[in-house]
């Protein structure tokens, strides 16, 4: 429909977006991925405790479109000069910037998420690291594998002798132990 020349339409009301804390999902599949993300989330928690600008989460849902449903959950992120405080969800247009590290623990049901859509998800944001840990070691070897930014997130890494040379600013993901020092499997023990 062609306007005549001068006027203005009308301005189009904003469409109300929900954008919910929760996506109705499990935080995990079983206590094998479970206890390695809490594990990672209070370690991080921890590691910058004093800081104002980190944000440390877990399983929190980013809103990485204003005026989209779209979201990506992950298990674990770090963004560096966020505030530090308490979120429902972490909606991009609001933050500063996307996260820096993410981890994710990797499983049967979400190992295809992991790395495929969430992946591409987690470039286009600008995660500079990308770690999967599969604690039963069932489908990635070694079970610790990091991607470094770059066009196609470049190859994986693996960790040297179980612990990742960080290079996000301190942040170090390490493969999981008992306390008998045994790497966790299926079973809890070797």
């Amino acid at each position: 429909m062609a306007r005549a020349p001068g006027t203005v339409l009308a301005p189009v009301a904003p469409v109300e977006v929900d954008y919910p804390s929760s996506d109705g999902e499990p935080a995990a599949e079983s206590s094998f991925q479970l206890i390695p993300l809490f594990y990672a989330f209070d370690a991080l928690r921890r590691r910058y405790a004093d800081r104002k600008d980190v944000f440390v989460a877990a399983d929190l849902l980013i809103y990485y479109r204003e005026g989209s449903p779209a979201a990506v959950a992950p298990d674990v992120f770090v963004v560096f000069g966020a505030a530090n405080h308490l979120r429902h969800s972490y909606q991009l247009w609001k933050e500063p910037k996307g996260p820096d590290l993410v981890l994710e623990i990797t499983s049967e049901s979400t190992r295809d998420k992991d790395q495929g859509p969430k992946r591409e998800i987690y470039r286009q944001l600008g995660v500079r690291e990308y770690w999967q840990y599969d604690p039963t070691g069932d489908y990635l070897k070694p079970p610790l594998q990091g991607l470094e930014a770059g066009a196609a997130f470049g190859s994986r890494r693996p960790p040297p002798r179980g612990s990742a040379h960080r290079r996000t600013r301190g942040a170090a993901p390490r493969a999981g132990r008992e306390r008998s020092g045994k790497p966790m499997t299926r079973t809890g023990s070797r």
